[in-house]
């Protein structure tokens, strides 16, 4: 009976060892995910921020300040969390966004002739790359916010 209790004491370090390898490759997977979970929140976030920004250009037709500063805002985090391709991108639509917004505010002060009309068609072709910018949005953005395929748990 001796010889099996000793035979038990002597395996339970080993299988205790092996059992805490296991629980901690099951959190290593465990954080993995949470760090996708992460990722995303924050990326989508950035994307959020994006597509209203495009929207209130689409739907007011000119660029707000609160709209400025919180398409600015929204996309401060960006440079951490995607590419820099995308984060030129951003700052292309800020710029002509800029552009936009002083567009209009000289057509609202020409009163008629050439100029005013080379402004309206500023203005129309503008609120055209806005409207494009938004239809690929989800193009540029989904390399960054598609989710892979689960995690293979040991088990499965």
């Amino acid at each position: 009976m001796t010889g099996v209790i000793q035979v038990l004491q002597a395996l339970s370090v080993p299988v205790i060892a092996v059992v805490g390898a296991y629980i901690g490759w099951q959190q290593l997977l465990i954080s993995r995910v949470k760090l996708k979970g992460d990722l995303f929140d924050r990326r989508f976030a950035v994307f959020d921020s994006v597509r209203k920004f495009l929207s209130e250009i689409m739907r007011e037709g000119d660029v707000p300040d609160k709209a400025l500063w919180e398409y600015r805002a929204g996309i401060a985090d960006a440079p951490f969390l995607l590419d820099d391709q995308l984060c030129e991108h951003f700052d292309v639509i800020w710029k002509r966004s800029i552009d936009l917004r002083a567009t209009m505010r000289n057509l609202s002060s020409q009163a008629q002739g050439a100029d005013r009309t080379k402004l309206s068609h500023d203005m129309a072709s503008d609120l055209e790359w806005f409207g494009n910018q938004l239809t690929a949005l989800v193009d540029e953005f989904k390399p960054f916010l598609k989710l892979q395929q689960p995690v293979k748990w040991p088990w499965q």
